[in-house]
């Protein structure tokens, strides 16, 4: 209604009607605000009037930002008048104030949401004037609820505008709130109040910091009401109680939320004050508050400590004292009432929780520093007594330490957060601090210190993760609390102490020396205290002082100070610093040897330091700790306890560690201490692994294999203790102890499998696994199960090493080894305990049952199946084989009911992966099942054949059933052994054919077989479907069956395997149209299913070849009297067969009938041939016969026109014939014939000749008769064997067999390539060979050249034309001329030729068939020709009638074919030269030798091939030791002639050569008539000669070498054979002393061998006679060891690419003789006088020279190995290591630090290099060589430090590190040297630097390609 007047000015009392429209201006309501807000505009105010845009857009929710955010308040430039501000802003703050207080019409995330308002509305408000009473409006709007209500505001007269008059309503409020009047106030608008006081805090701050004490007394009335309201509501409850009054729910309900409004209230207030003394501290003082306050919160602090037990937030009183101790103007508000920290400090529990603690350590860190005013790490005794914070500590010390006790007693980790730990232990310091300060500490103090301290130190371990600055505080608190805790509570720690100075678990321990040195300092606190252990622990105290200094240069050890501790504790007992020194000053009785445990642990720690320094001395210190323990054991037990009970634990501890190095030392700790407490017999000792240990063999000692550098000594070391272990074959027998087998061996076995990545390892993993095998096959049933568990878990783990662990498990599931009890329960489907709620506490039977079928069994067969994701991301199951296996093998050693329920589902696992899409998990499920296979018994064959046919039924699932099949067979066949005695019936095997058979028929004719040959398919089938596996599954099948067909003719209900197997196949010929790819398919089964009846041990003759005779007999004998067969056969042929003997293994026989067809065939099948267009009588036949030849040679066009052409195109005429030509029938044959042939091929060598003769007629009439090339074939391979006999039945058809084979080679000679001709040529050899014993060795190619006798030659001209005649052997020979120009393969062809060489047929064809042989010789490709030819040949050249024309003929056409083009003909020439040489006559040979001689010097001169060269000289060598003396003097003096110079350089080469071949040949006649000394004169000469004009640069190209080299070679062999004749020419010594720097390295090796013989001729006892120059050619000539030194030398520093493992190894061999001799005789060295040894090369740079030969080789051969090069320094290498074997101790000792340097530098190398690769990858690379180039220096340090002890070897080592360090630091200063004063040399170095940093990515990029098969670069495309 008002809002509709216009003329406001005019109402009556329209002033009171403005006061009224602006108190509705804080409204909630937004619809009241704005009739409101339209009444005052009414008025038309001049302050409002301008503003009213910005009024009404206040009121709207979607602009009141806006607006706010645009509104400027400035007093100069703002939108608000100066003059309109004091009227304005009560009306703008009235708005506002409701919108505060208004709900929001939206989410948290809407823009008209509270806090949303509420952050605009108080940044609007934080731009007001506070100086000028702007904000008091605002104030009086917050605080006017709690105005009382007796105070008159005079709105109606004062308005809204009057600043001072809101300034003292604000007065009022402060002055006379009281309970009373807080309490009229409702609870929620003293939540509102509260809530609002927050945010005003936060965004106005200082600016009402005039009202601060308003608010603060506000709050305390606040507050004081809150806990009389408390009061009174736990009073009423009481009330309630004690009466047993019943109130109404309702009422119950009111008093808890009046409770918890009230309880909320408080802390809201607890909170505000909080904020305010945080706030305004520095300018307000609130300690005026103070008694007020401290009353009202009286009853809160009595109940601060409970309301933190399990709180998870702080509470926030304790918050509010926190901020009061934050402070210093603060913290004497805190010293009014001293309860409030108490009460802090009582809220340090073991039940607090993160907050809680944090906020309580906060307190206390505050008043410790005053507010943070102080330094908290200042020192103690320097603070001043004056101060109020500490003062409170002081006061309350006693009541803190006891709650940070009970809290450190606590066992709930959870209140020991890793967050709060450090800074409790810091704070827990300083407070301690204190109390030690205290000059006068009591009993109960002393007390408190000592579980303090025993508190503190559990802290220091390694499991606590604090950081490095806690440790230090904890270690200065323990150090001042150890000497205040007496002298038994301090020394009970000292174990403790100890500990910390050693490795953590399996890896080493505190590594900052800092931190180390305090826990000594704490040791010697310990010390402080005066008792019997004081002096000793001192003098521990000092050595580990030593032991753990820093140097001060650098952030290491203090080498100068460590290694001589640990010299003298690894040194004798009687040193001043050794173990035993220290344990005299103690009585070991009371406290043992406990000094010693911190040195003992210190060595321990240093074990694991990478330098080799340190570790090595800390060895030889545990070392000798054992050794003096195991001497002291009788006189005082605590030595062995010492070593029993605290090093056995660290070195069990240790050899888990994955570094191999670290492990190393503990194992090779843990061999002494077996050796040395063998006689303990103690398991804790291991004195029962003393077994493995062999110091009289270490190549066989367990413990130094193991740790072996090289890995396959490792795998050896394996394989013994494996093989060890499986000589015990029960768990009893074994003489190792469990404790042994579970804490020793099995971690070192199972280290390879967890370690080994790379290829070259696997073999050593193996072995690992095989020998984690046999440990647990020894172990109890707990240690057997937590391996196997423990392994099982680790799958998932360890992805790299899956395939490991994946075989470990299966290896431990082998080793089962233990009696399962299972009970009987009603459900057979279940194996479990009746009682289920009984613990499994291994008492009862059922134990192992229960943890196998609960547990390890589902465990393992969840690991059955794993998931992978292929590359295109899709995700797969793959089979995991070695489980499915394992588990099988698992299930074998249970009961057999529990492995038929179980077994039928790991088939089903088998089978469902077989359905896998992808071909490679197929294969892996495939090779499973047949592995499977062979595990189980074979009478659950039929299972799989069952799973088979059910899971694997359709698509191209058929495919993989029959590959599946197939391989499961193939399995089985490799361990199948059949019963001895056992029937068909009996045979599980034999009852699986029939259902075998089946699947295989489907897949050869059924739809398997249509999906493969349907045309229009797709040609991607899976990869089982190539192939035919059903065939080789026939194959096996027949290999496999018990082949006893005999069985059906003594009844036809019998079951027979064989029949089983054949009878399918020959079914389906019986339809007369039965398709041609059919035939082919049974042909092709039948083939493989004689094959397999062939290897079936159960084949024997009594069976076979009774059951091949009834199969073929009824077709060739029928066939064999049709009218088209009746030429060229006599009437014998149908004369009555006889009986066909099968003679049995014992004396009873049984004769079978031949003419009794219908029961001998029976025996395979009762055949039925097709009648189908079969004549009637024989001139019907003879018509059909032609009518179908003259259809065949019809002319035919298109798809019917032939495609045979040649010796085949007859072929078609062959295929059509009836009877024994059909292809039904051939089938049949072809089957006989085949099983026939190959019984008769693998029992050639005892056929039964009485069994055997019968089936020559049979095969003949097939070889005559039969047009169906298979059978012919088949019969003439039979042949071949029935003619190696002596058969009565064969001279019967000798001639006439021959002449139709001839028959048939005439007609296919145009094709002798074909079998068919092979065959015939094998059946000729051995028909026309007059002696068939050299016939078969023709056929065989194992002849050898006899010369024929006598008797031969008669049988040979009586028998010439007994098989063909002339004219037929001419025709035999042109087709064998043809053969041998046609066909590849020979072996046959060449035995018909030696057979007709043999008879000795002349004719011209034949020497022309010579003549061919003779190139062939030569000319063949194939070596294996040129051999037979050669043969050949030399038997036509032996044997044969010749003239001595033809024979020179051919002797020089042998001659000029050893200068063929080609290197093979040549050798095969030159080797037919040699068998011509080695068998020909000595007469002719004499008589030719000019003709073979000259030809062959000169091939040996001009021949570029060495193994020519080498072919000549043995040509040679053999010519010379043939000839008589005279011819060979006529040679000889060629050579002599040659050698002069004046013949030409080449002849003199030549003769150097030829002397060394006289040499070889005949040293008798070199020895006669001083020819040995000549020749050594002749050979010094020109070996001095050649070195003297040796041209250093072009020697290598200009061969100007070989004549030094030949002629070293002939001194070599001179000298191997005749030594007294090379010790006496001094100057031929020089010159071979002068080769060893030859340019050519086989210069330098014949020159080293040389040198080498005559050093192993040598002793060393021949020099100690000076004066005796026979001794060696080192006496004779002065200087020459020094010269043989240096040219070895130089050898050894030749370039990579030149280096030589032989020149390697004997310059090495040399070196190793030679500095033996330098040390003994240094003056054979000198030529004159010492000082004239010198260096011989610029490279060298040791900085001065020495006398000591010795001392210069090493310094030598140090500065060689200094050069970049693999090789190279690997030579050096093993020289060093040749010199620490063969040298004495004190040279290696003398030039230990010589050889070291070298060594240490490459092991540094490759460090740097490996972890360069490793960064650069992000991964360990893995390579095919296990070895790196870091374990030959390794290997040799090894060496060197047992040689000259362990002590030398560590200081020498340090000393070499140190100076590389040095070295390293030199340089690197000297780089930032130059980088100042030379930029421009440092920018060019920086250059090639990049440069060659940019040469290595590309490097690895092109090996990266490369890797690929990435090999060509991309094209660049330039625009």
């Amino acid at each position: 209604m008002f809002a509709e007047v216009k003329g406001m000015q005019q109402l009556y009392k329209h002033k009171l009607l403005q006061v009224i429209f602006v108190s509705f201006l804080s409204n909630p309501d937004t619809l009241i605000v704005q009739l409101s807000l339209h009444c005052i505009i009414g008025f038309k105010l001049p302050y409002v009037t301008p503003h009213v845009h910005q009024l009404k857009g206040i009121l709207s929710k979607h602009q009141m930002r806006e607006i706010l955010t645009k509104f400027n308040l400035s007093r100069e430039n703002g939108d608000v008048d100066i003059q309109h501000r004091t009227e304005l802003f009560p009306i703008v703050i009235r708005i506002l104030f409701g919108r505060l207080s208004a709900r929001g019409s939206g989410g948290k995330s809407s823009k008209d949401s509270p806090a949303v308002r509420r952050a605009a509305i108080l940044s609007f408000l934080s731009g007001l004037d506070a100086s000028k009473g702007e904000l008091d409006y605002f104030v009086y709007m917050m605080v006017r609820s709690f105005i009382p209500k007796d105070v008159n505001m005079h709105l109606s007269d004062m308005g809204h505008g009057n600043i001072s008059h809101f300034r003292t309503m604000i007065a009022q409020v402060q002055e006379y709130t009281s309970v009373e009047q807080v309490a009229s106030v409702p609870s929620q608008r003293q939540e509102g109040f509260l809530n609002l006081l927050s945010e005003v805090v936060k965004k106005l701050g200082f600016d009402v910091s005039e009202f601060v004490p308003t608010f603060v007394k506000l709050i305390l009335g606040i507050l004081e009401n809150s806990e009389s309201f408390r009061k009174d509501f736990s009073s009423a409850l009481m009330e309630i109680e004690d009466n047993d009054v019943k109130i109404n729910d309702s009422h119950e309900h009111e008093l808890e939320n009046g409770a918890s409004r009230s309880g909320k209230i408080r802390s809201m207030c607890f909170l505000r004050l909080s904020d305010f003394m945080s706030q305004f501290s520095e300018t307000t003082d609130f300690s005026a508050f103070g008694p007020a306050l401290w009353l009202v919160t009286g009853p809160a602090l009595k109940n601060l400590p409970n309301s933190t037990v399990n709180a998870i937030n702080a509470p926030s009183l304790l918050i509010l004292l926190e901020k009061m101790s934050s402070h210093p103007r603060l913290i004497p508000l805190l010293a009014q009432d001293e309860s409030s920290v108490s009460a802090v400090f009582q809220c340090i529990s073991e039940s607090s929780k993160l907050n809680v603690i944090d906020c309580t350590l906060s307190f206390v860190d505050n008043l410790l520093t005053e507010g943070g005013m102080y330094d908290p790490n200042e020192d103690v005794s320097a603070i001043d007594g004056d101060r109020v914070g500490i003062g409170l500590v002081r006061n309350q010390i006693d009541l803190l330490i006891t709650q940070f006790t009970r809290r450190l007693k606590s066992t709930d980790e959870s209140s020991k957060s890793s967050q709060l730990a450090s800074r409790e232990l810091s704070i827990l310091c300083r407070v301690t601090e204190f109390l030690v300060s205290d000059e006068s500490i009591d009993e109960s103090k002393t007390d408190t210190l000592a579980t303090l301290c025993g508190l503190l130190l559990p802290f220091l371990s390694f499991g606590r993760r604090i950081n490095e600055h806690t440790q230090l505080d904890v270690l200065r608190i323990l150090i001042s609390l150890l000497p205040q805790i007496g002298e038994e509570a301090a020394f009970s720690h000292l174990q403790s102490f100890s500990r910390l100075l050693g490795p953590n678990k399996s890896g080493p321990g505190i590594k900052s020396l800092e931190v180390r040195q305090q826990i000594v300092n704490c040791i010697g606190a310990i010390a402080e205290n005066k008792g019997n252990l004081s002096p000793g622990l001192k003098g521990v105290v000092r050595e580990m002082q030593d032991l753990n200094a820093s140097n001060p240069k650098r952030i290491e050890w203090d080498f100068e100070r460590v290694l001589p501790v640990l010299n003298g504790l690894g040194g004798a007992c009687s040193g001043e610093r050794s173990w035993f020194s220290y344990s005299k000053l103690v009585d070991t009785s009371q406290h043992g040897l406990k000094i010693l445990m911190p040195l003992m642990y210190c060595c321990l720690q240093l074990l694991h330091d990478a330098d080799g320094v340190l570790s090595r001395g800390a060895f030889k210190a545990l070392n000798t700790l054992i050794v003096v323990a195991s001497e002291q054991q009788e006189s005082d037990i605590s030595w062995q306890r010492l070593v029993e009970t605290s090093m056995m634990a660290c070195i069990r501890i240790g050899l888990k560690t994955h570094s191999l190095a670290v492990r190393r030392s503990f194992i090779l700790l843990l061999s002494t201490v077996a050796k040395s407490f063998a006689s303990a017999n103690s398991p804790n000792l291991c004195s029962d692994l003393f077994t493995l240990v062999r110091d009289d063999e270490p190549e066989l000692d367990f413990f130094l294999n193991i740790t072996h550098v090289q890995i396959h000594r490792r795998a050896r070391a394996l394989g013994r203790l494996r093989k060890f272990l499986s000589g015990f074959e029960e768990m009893e027998a074994c003489t190792i102890s469990t404790q042994s087998l579970t804490n020793i061996l099995l971690p070192l076995a199972l280290h390879p499998v967890y370690e080994c990545d790379k290829n070259g390892e696997e073999a050593y993993a193996m072995e690992a696994i095989a020998t984690v095998s046999a440990i647990t096959k020894l172990l109890p049933w707990g240690k057997y199960q937590s391996a196997l568990w423990t392994a099982l878990m680790q799958v998932s783990r360890h992805e790299l090493q899956e395939r490991f662990i994946v075989s470990m498990i299966c290896g431990i599931i082998d080793s089962f080894h233990f009696n399962v009890f299972i009970p009987e329960t009603r459900n057979p489907n279940r194996y479990e305990c009746p009682d289920e709620e009984a613990h499994d506490d291994g008492t009862r039977k059922d134990f192992i049952w229960n943890q196998l079928n609960k547990k390890l069994i589902p465990t393992i067969e969840s690991l059955l199946m794993k998931d992978t994701v292929e590359r295109d991301g899709s995700k797969n199951k793959s089979l995991r084989s070695p489980i499915v296996l394992a588990l099988t093998k698992l299930f074998l050693k249970l009961p057999a009911h529990v492995f038929q329920l179980k077994f039928p589902r790991l088939l089903t696992v088998i089978c469902q992966a077989l359905k896998n899409k992808d071909s490679d998990q197929r294969d892996i499920a495939r090779t499973t099942l047949a592995r499977v296979a062979t595990v189980v018994d074979i009478k659950y064959l039929a299972d799989f054949v069952r799973e088979l046919a059910v899971s694997l039924n359709d698509g191209y699932k058929l495919h993989v059933r029959i590959a599946a099949l197939h391989s499961v067979l193939f399995s089985i066949s490799k361990s199948y052994k059949r019963p001895v005695g056992a029937k068909v019936s009996n045979l599980p095997f034999d009852l699986c054919v029939p259902a075998m058979m089946d699947i295989l028929q489907q897949d050869i004719f059924g739809t398997a077989s249509e999906m493969k040959e349907v045309e229009t398919s797709k040609k991607r089938l899976v990869k089982e479907a190539g192939g035919m596996k059903s065939l080789g599954s026939l194959e096996i099948i027949g290999r496999m069956i018990l082949f006893q067909p005999s069985v059906m003719a003594l009844s036809p209900s019998n079951h027979s395997s064989v029949h089983a197997l054949v009878t399918p196949f020959l079914s389906r010929l019986h339809d007369p149209e039965v398709p041609s790819s059919v035939i082919g398919k049974v042909k092709e089964s039948m083939n493989r299913i004689i094959i397999g009846i062939t290897q079936n041990s159960s084949a024997i003759s009594e069976e076979v070849l009774p059951f091949a005779y009834a199969t073929v007999s009824p077709f060739i004998f029928v066939e064999a009297k049709t009218p088209d067969n009746d030429e060229d056969i006599d009437d014998s042929d149908d004369e009555d067969m006889k009986n066909l003997e099968v003679s049995k293994s014992n004396s009873s026989q049984r004769k079978v009938g031949i003419k009794e067809h219908s029961k001998a065939v029976r025996k395979v099948f009762n055949w039925a041939p097709s009648q189908l267009k079969n004549a009637k009588d024989g001139a019907s036949a003879y018509e059909i016969k032609i009518k179908d030849k003259l259809e065949l040679r019809k002319v035919q066009d298109g798809a019917n026109a032939p495609k045979l052409t040649g010796s085949h195109r007859y072929d078609s005429l062959k295929s059509k014939g009836k009877d024994l030509n059909s292809p039904a029938t051939s089938c049949a044959v072809s089957l006989g014939l085949g099983l026939l042939h190959s019984h008769l091929k693998k029992y050639r060598s005892s056929c039964d000749e009485r069994m055997s003769d019968p089936f020559v007629r049979i095969l003949f009439q097939c070889v005559k008769y039969s047009k169906d090339n298979t059978a012919v074939l088949l019969s003439l391979k039979c042949l071949h064997v029935l003619l190696r006999l002596d058969l009565p039945s064969v001279p019967k058809y000798r001639a006439e067999l021959a002449k139709c084979i001839l028959k048939i080679l005439s007609s296919m000679s145009c094709n002798t390539q074909n079998e068919m001709v092979q065959s015939g040529f094998k059946t000729l050899t051995l028909l026309l060979g007059a002696n068939r014993s050299r016939a078969i060795e023709y056929l065989e190619n194992t002849d050898t050249l006899k010369l024929s006798n006598g008797r031969e030659k008669e049988q040979n001209e009586r028998e010439k034309n007994a098989i063909l005649n002339k004219g037929q052997m001419s025709v035999l020979v042109s087709i064998l001329q043809s053969a041998l120009t046609d066909a590849e393969h020979h072996n046959a062809t060449f035995g018909v030729i030696k057979t007709i060489t043999a008879r000795q047929f002349i004719s011209p064809e034949y020497y022309d068939l010579m003549e061919t042989i003779m190139k062939m010789t030569v000319q063949s490709q194939k070596p294996t020709m040129r051999q037979q030819a050669a043969k050949i040949f030399m038997q036509y050249l032996i044997e044969y009638p010749m003239g001595k024309q033809r024979l020179e003929k051919h002797l020089k056409q042998l001659v000029l074919n050893i200068k063929y083009e080609y290197e093979d003909g040549r050798i095969s020439a030159l080797d037919l030269v040699k068998a011509v040489i080695t068998k020909l006559p000595l007469p002719l040979l004499e008589e030719y030798t000019q003709l073979l001689f000259l030809p062959l010097v000169l091939q040996l001169v001009n021949d570029e091939s060495k193994k020519c060269r080498e072919r000549v000289g043995e040509c040679i060598t053999i010519l010379l030791s043939r000839l008589s003396s005279q011819v060979l003097q006529s040679l000889y003096e060629y050579a002599e002639r040659w050698s002069d110079k004046k013949s030409g350089i080449q002849l003199a080469r030549t003769a150097v050569q030829l002397f060394g071949l006289f040499v070889d040949a005949r040293v008798d006649f070199v020895k006669k008539g001083g020819r040995v000394e000549t020749l050594v004169g002749h050979l010094s000469k020109t070996l001095d000669a050649e070195i003297a004009n040796t041209d250093h640069t072009s020697v290598l190209i200009a061969k100007e070498w070989e004549m030094v080299y030949f002629s070293l070679q002939t001194l070599e062999k001179i000298g191997n054979l005749l030594k007294p004749h090379l010790w006496k020419d001094l100057t031929m010594w020089s010159s071979i002393i002068k080769c060893l720097s030859h340019p050519h390295p086989w210069v330098q090796l014949i020159s080293s061998r040389i040198i080498n013989s005559h050093f192993s001729s040598c002793e060393l006892s021949q020099f100690e006679k000076i004066s005796d120059n026979s001794a060696s050619i080192l006496l004779n000539i002065p200087g020459s060891l020094f010269e043989i030194t240096r040219n070895l030398c130089f050898e050894i520093n030749s370039e990579e690419e030149h280096q030589s493992d032989g020149i390697t190894t004997m310059a090495i061999k040399n070196l190793s003789w030679i500095i033996k001799i330098m040390d003994k005789h240094p003056s054979l060295c000198f030529k004159i006088k010492a000082s004239e040894l010198a260096d011989d090369g610029s490279d060298d740079d040791d900085d001065g020279k020495t006398n000591s030969p010795v001392t210069w080789l090493i310094t030598r051969l140090s500065n060689i190995a200094k050069k970049r090069g693999v090789k190279r320094r690997e030579a050096v290498f093993k020289c060093f290591a040749a010199f620490a074997t063969v040298c004495e101790a004190s040279i290696i000792r003398n030039h230990l630090e010589l050889m070291i340097g070298p060594l240490h530098r490459v092991i540094v190398e490759t460090e740097a290099r490996e972890e360069t690769t490793t960064f650069m990858t992000n991964h360990r690379t893995s390579t095919n060589s296990t070895q790196t180039a870091a374990d030959l220096p390794n290997e040799v340090l090894l060496l060197l430090e047992d040689k000259c002890g362990t002590d030398v070897f560590i200081n020498t080592l340090a000393a070499v590190k140190s100076k590389s360090r040095e070295k390293r630091d030199n340089r690197k200063q000297k780089i930032a040297q130059e980088a100042v004063l030379d930029p421009e040399n440092a920018a060019k170095r920086r250059i090639i630097k990049q440069q060659k940093e940019k040469n290595r990515k590309k490097r690895r990029v092109h090996e990266r390609k490369v890797g690929r098969g990435v090999f060509t670069k991309k094209p660049r495309h330039h625009s």
